[in-house]
């Protein structure tokens, strides 16, 4: 039985194989996907190292124990006695999950750089499967995925973060021409409030640029004029990476489900200071009489 222990130095495996099957003529095909992470929760590394394996329609059962993996086939469809699968990685990369960039690994042999399927884990990275493979990458670093973060001093009426409440893994970042671009969720948090709207505020390098807002009771994404603009570029390959809102729509659940506490952590507003009056001036009591002749005398007690 052949058997592959993508594990590294320092990497530890995520727990189950992600499998992404294609259809032909001759019958389905898949990847079968390994990722695995650094270990380390303090290390700030975005990387996770991916090991793709192709296996045929045959395909029964993916095993793993003791950092290894092992394929099975089955009968029906192979002809075979059912057993392990003598398969072989085909791909070793590096994917960046903010950006979704991935490229073949340095340490990759001639026999694990098949650029087919490296085209096609490409063309598989949507927004789903990114924040899928990142929640793995945290459970890699110890960490659990989709908790709650204590959001501390919110101000009324502001719409928060989605990464600031939840940890997500991830901050969905373009590279467009060179240049980084993150595209952050903001939510309505009130749940007496019946609005279904978002902003998506978009960062260029850190500095701030413009947002979309979307209303998520529509059945797919706004449409928008394509003028060419960056902000235009973004919003084309945000509605690339998510064909529809119905991620959004389970954020904006849970940011309502949680908006009790988050609007618990309300800053109190600070205390007014009473108005100074002249000894000489009418007392704000009403009372006609000078301020020194009336009330000075018990406020000074």
């Amino acid at each position: 039985m052949l058997t592959a222990n993508p594990r590294k130095p320092r990497q530890l495996s995520a727990r189950h194989p992600d499998i992404l099957w294609r259809g032909g003529q001759s019958g389905r095909t898949g990847l079968v996907l390994m990722t695995s992470a650094c270990a380390n929760p303090g290390c700030p590394c975005r990387d996770a190292k991916v090991t793709a394996f192709r296996v045929g329609e045959w395909l029964a059962g993916v095993a793993q124990g003791r950092g290894k993996v092992s394929f099975y086939h089955g009968a029906a469809a192979s002809g075979r006695e059912p057993g392990p699968a003598q398969v072989a990685p085909v791909l070793k990369a590096t994917l960046d999950i903010d950006t979704g960039a991935v490229a073949i690994a340095e340490h990759a042999s001639p026999d694990e750089r098949d650029e087919e399927a490296l085209a096609w884990l490409r063309d598989e990275l949507d927004g789903t499967l990114l924040d899928h493979l990142a929640e793995k990458v945290l459970r890699c670093k110890g960490i659990r995925p989709l908790s709650r973060i204590e959001v501390r001093d919110y101000e009324p009426g502001l719409m928060v973060y989605w990464v600031d409440a939840y940890l997500a893994g991830r901050v969905d970042c373009y590279v467009i021409d060179g240049r980084r671009f993150a595209v952050l969720d903001t939510y309505c948090v009130d749940p007496f409030c019946s609005c279904r709207e978002i902003r998506l505020q978009v960062y260029r390098d850190q500095e701030e640029i413009g947002s979309f807002v979307v209303d998520l009771a529509a059945s797919d994404w706004s449409q928008r004029s394509h003028d060419g603009s960056e902000l235009d570029r973004v919003w084309r390959a945000f509605t690339c990476r998510y064909p529809d809102p119905g991620l959004f729509r389970q954020r904006a659940d849970l940011m309502k489900k949680a908006g009790p506490d988050i609007m618990a952590s309300a800053r109190p507003a600070p205390p007014v200071a009473p108005p100074r009056v002249g000894r000489n001036e009418p007392c704000p009591c009403g009372s006609g009489k000078k301020y020194k002749r009336c009330c000075l005398p018990k406020n000074t007690i």
